[in-house]
């Protein structure tokens, strides 16, 4: 999907039309798993979250109304953080306790009411589980509300007509972006987690029991992109971006209940994605995501979520609201407060201020 106007450059619906003319971009509905994520953590940065905040990850059991067993979550392979963790770290790792916490904690009637915002039609019950990907929607309809996410609006709309007209050249049709003032995205939030799924992609947000969940296409890639992989039993996503295109791939068999059982099942939409946004960018110039006002970029230590001292040890770019700037600066062995030593550091000014 082009990223600018929501033109559906290129769709494929099955392996053999001839054989199955079933289009599964558009008409299967699946469960999403991990790619309905970014739409929570949008979610919670209007409820007090920030890129910033830390929450341990541990096991942990969800009592559920009218249910006598509790919701249990779990991470791959049952692998946990040892102390707590970032937002922007859990969602690169894809850290489904982190996930159920937030869900839980901003209310979980938040996230359905996100997804539509951003254009998605369904049942949202207020499950734990649904901040995990249990809802069943279509490719077509999440690869447009990440096109909303990225564009920072809801009047972007993944279409295939542009314009239809008779022979005399009388317009019959015309496709014309929508915009929804009662429901509109919020520009500043949307570009948050934009920025924090390029992520995804980036080593230096690597935990101690997860790697970043794109490392096995990172070598396929030769410029910034975004985007969330997704994993449920039966089905594989990957929906990504680039600051001009929007493409997702799904993968599965038309039998909901067949699992994917073998290891490189779970492979095969990264390595699609990533082999097919390489392809279609060869002859497109370098882009950058562009920060609306009110958003501040700032270098963080991933370990503690401090800004990033002279001596930090790693740090990772990240961009939030200016009154969400951590007081802490990670400076090697010690932490020291922004406020007393740091505040009028030439340094300091240089990182907040360097792309505005």
């Amino acid at each position: 999907m082009d990223g600018h106007s929501g033109s559906i450059t290129a769709l494929v619906g099955g392996k053999d039309y001839g054989e199955s003319p079933f289009n599964r971009a558009t008409q299967a509905k699946r469960s999403v798993g991990s790619t309905i994520k970014p739409f929570l953590y949008y979610a919670a940065l209007a409820e007090g979250y920030s890129p910033v905040t830390m929450k341990e990850t541990q096991p942990v059991e969800i009592e559920v109304e009218g249910k006598t067993d509790p919701y249990i979550p779990s991470n791959f392979n049952d692998q946990y953080a040892e102390e707590p963790i970032s937002m922007a770290q859990a969602l690169a790792v894809s850290d489904n306790i982190y996930a159920v916490k937030t869900h839980m904690d901003i209310g979980p009637e938040k996230l359905g009411k996100t997804m539509k915002t951003f254009g998605v039609e369904g049942t949202f019950k207020p499950h734990p589980a649904l901040a995990l990907g249990y809802s069943s929607i279509s490719l077509f309809d999440m690869v447009s509300a990440y096109g909303k996410m990225v564009k920072g609006t809801e009047s972007i709309e993944g279409h295939t007509i542009a314009k239809i007209t008779d022979r005399h050249g009388n317009v019959l049709y015309e496709y014309k972006p929508t915009y929804n003032k009662d429901d509109a995205v919020d520009r500043v939030r949307a570009f948050t987690v934009t920025h924090m799924m390029t992520g995804m992609f980036d080593p230096v947000l690597d935990a101690d029991y997860a790697s970043v969940t794109g490392t096995p296409i990172k070598g396929k890639l030769t410029r910034m992109y975004g985007g969330k992989s997704g994993t449920t039993d039966n089905d594989s996503w990957m929906i990504g971006f680039s600051p001009q295109y929007v493409s997702g791939v799904w993968v599965g068999y038309d039998e909901g209940s067949k699992p994917l059982e073998d290891f490189n099942d779970h492979r095969y939409a990264k390595a699609i994605w990533a082999d097919t946004m390489e392809k279609i960018h060869e002859n497109e110039p370098t882009a950058a995501f562009i920060p609306p006002p009110g958003v501040k970029g700032v270098y963080i230590d991933p370990e503690t979520g401090y800004v990033a001292g002279p001596n930090c040890p790693q740090e990772r770019l990240v961009y939030m609201e200016e009154s969400d700037i951590p007081k802490e600066v990670c400076g090697g062995d010690e932490s020291k407060d922004v406020d007393d030593e740091f505040k009028d550091d030439p340094w300091f000014k240089d990182v907040v201020d360097w792309f505005f």
